[in-house]
């Protein structure tokens, strides 16, 4: 459970050209996952377990929540490394595989 619990839109509120920086940062931080693993709503990804990534992986989360509430982002980090999982509604997990792929 979130911290709100409203159910917000599935939708993406990013203009055209904000869209394309977008995937353009998803493509930087995707680059760097060593594990992916499907989830009953969405996915897990592992990533190096290093200060910038963590960061880099935070800041990128919480810019995607204010264009794209709908996704659930939650960062772990561990002895093994960094992992993020990403959820969405089941009306959502077509954006989630677009953002991911």
């Amino acid at each position: 459970m979130g911290c709100d619990d409203s159910t917000p839109p599935v939708a993406c509120t990013l203009t055209a050209g904000e869209l394309t920086d977008r995937a353009s940062d998803w493509a930087e931080l995707l680059a760097l996952v060593s594990e992916r693993e499907a989830t009953a709503n969405g996915v897990r990804l592992r990533l190096p377990r290093t200060p910038q990534v963590a960061a880099t992986a935070a800041d990128l989360i919480v810019r995607e929540v204010q264009c794209c509430a709908f996704f659930t982002f939650v960062l772990n980090v561990d002895v093994t490394g960094v992992c993020l999982e990403v959820t969405a509604p089941p009306d959502g997990r077509g954006l989630l595989e677009q953002l991911i792929q």
